[in-house]
């Protein structure tokens, strides 16, 4: 993941995002961890400065692409004066995601669908989270059931949504 945060491609995001990695193992950086669940690593996070609210998480590896529009996103998030219900809903569901609350992030992100227009840019990054929430709070049948109804319609692309 190194090689890719030092990709010739993300320097226009120079002066935006401060890259940090932190160590499990270092008991200076629990303070952070204490704030901020991480399911897995790598899991990355854009935080909003001001207020130190997470705009977007994103646990595992990840191509360019998906960095590139998991970047957007937590800038959209981070600038966006006054967002759509739906936006809002999403990026409520990827805060309490990162305090590892999946079980009411599942929530947030149903709220998101729910309150989003049909062509809504960002339904499959919604329903992909919903699905993942669902697992990480081990509510199996909703999980499944929900994988089953958003599976076939969603859109093939190289990363499902705006990652």
């Amino acid at each position: 993941m190194r090689d890719l945060l030092d990709h010739a491609d993300l320097g226009r995001y120079a002066g935006q995002f401060v890259w940090l990695e932190l160590n499990m193992d270092n008991t200076q950086n629990e303070p952070f961890f204490a704030r901020h669940a991480v399911p897995g690593t790598p899991t990355f996070f854009v935080i909003a400065p001001e207020n130190e609210r997470v705009t977007a998480i994103q646990p595992g590896a990840m191509s360019l692409l998906e960095l590139t529009q998991f970047l957007e996103r937590g800038a959209r998030g981070v600038s966006a004066a006054a967002p759509a219900s739906a936006d809002v809903a999403l990026e409520r569901g990827d805060a309490l995601l990162a305090q590892d609350k999946a079980a009411d992030a599942a929530g947030a992100y149903q709220a998101a669908l729910k309150q989003a227009a049909p062509e809504w840019p960002r339904r499959d990054l919604a329903q992909a989270s919903l699905v993942s929430a669902l697992q990480s709070s081990r509510q199996w049948q909703r999980c499944a059931e929900a994988a089953v109804a958003y599976a076939t319609p969603m859109r093939r692309t190289p990363c499902s949504g705006e990652r």
